[in-house]
């Protein structure tokens, strides 16, 4: 008789074909109730999740949604067109401005159910998922027609070799306050890196934000010299401008110019009241100084040719629209636009 002990199986190996490893792994299938459970977490995201990923997928299906199918039409369109720049921003501005309303008028019922109601900042919202579907498939069309209109204008240039000569320029020269001191290596690293972000990003709220942070880091970076620990919030336009003069000097922002007539082209108008076009507007001027540094130095190198402090103060336009604040000449606590 064979003893129980003596039966033994065979090892498992791959010519056994009771092995384990003889089995062949199928496919794993999703279950229904796994599908369904996606469904019901794609359906418990946020209120302005939910809104935004509608509109979008609104614009993607554009055989079946009217939505889609203007979005559509127009991105092929206007990406044929050879008019100059302004001109097909402003036709761009006005496209977003009547999606919206259409958006509002014949899905209204869809927004609501997907919690339109509970969204905070709701007109941010829609603006971001407009520049998302209708700008962002056009950004590299609308940043390189407007580039190549000012490069064929001169100006490009013309900020490159004045940021070249401002370099060169002392404190004194860009009229800076003696007593003031510019911001560090590390705190221009910082804004350097504010402004890759703005020149990286499709979206003019966007950029808005950054150039937001970008003031804020300035004037965290700017010190008194008689006081270095004193906060500088407080410094005055006629100060700041000078200093975001420098900075756009030093960190190379060579497409300032560009940037700014972007977001002045396709943001949208309500954004420009306030801080946000306050310092756009800083922006744009600091950049005519830095032109006509650039034209001085053509003209002569005298230091009497290079803009005073009376010349540099006119440079920043009264916005009409701008904080109680902001009209003082003195600058408060700086606010970016929501995070949608």
């Amino acid at each position: 008789m064979v003893q129980r002990s003596e039966i033994i199986s065979p090892p498992p190996t791959p010519s056994n074909p009771t092995s384990i490893h003889s089995k062949q792994h199928t496919k794993w299938k999703k279950p229904r109730w796994a599908k369904k459970l996606n469904k019901a977490v794609k359906w418990r995201r946020k209120p302005r999740s939910r809104v935004k990923h509608f509109i979008l997928d609104q614009a993607e299906d554009w055989k079946n949604s009217v939505f889609g199918s203007r979005v559509h039409y127009f991105i092929e369109t206007i990406s044929m067109r050879s008019d100059p720049h302004q001109k097909i921003f402003s036709d761009v501005r006005v496209f977003m401005s009547r999606m919206r309303e259409l958006l509002l008028d014949e899905y209204r019922v869809e927004l609501l159910s997907h919690g339109m109601d509970s969204c905070r900042n709701f007109e941010h919202l829609l603006e971001s998922a407009l520049q998302q579907c209708i700008i962002q498939p056009l950004y590299d069309f609308l940043y390189s027609r407007l580039k190549d209109s000012l490069i064929a204008s001169g100006t490009f240039e013309q900020v490159r070799e004045a940021i070249k000569n401002a370099k060169t320029k002392t404190q004194e020269d860009l009229a800076i306050r003696s007593h003031l001191l510019v911001p560090n290596e590390k705190s221009l690293q910082e804004i350097n890196i504010v402004f890759n972000k703005i020149k990286e990003s499709y979206n003019a709220m966007r950029k808005m934000e950054y150039l937001l942070e970008a003031v804020r880091l300035t004037y965290e970076g700017v010190r008194d010299y008689n006081n270095p620990k004193k906060s500088m919030n407080d410094l005055g336009a006629d100060d700041f401008l000078p200093i975001f003069v420098w900075v756009l000097a030093h960190t190379d922002f060579l497409t300032a110019e560009v940037e700014a007539e972007y977001m002045w082209g396709l943001a949208h108008p309500s954004l420009f009241n306030g801080e946000g076009g306050y310092y756009l507007t800083t922006m744009t001027s600091a950049v005519n100084v830095l032109k006509e540094l650039c034209c001085t130095k053509e003209e002569t190198d005298s230091l009497s040719n290079i803009p005073n402090m009376n010349s540099l103060r006119t440079q920043l336009p009264i916005y009409l629209e701008i904080s109680e604040d902001s009209i003082t000449g003195q600058m408060g606590e700086v606010h970016s636009y929501p995070v949608l």
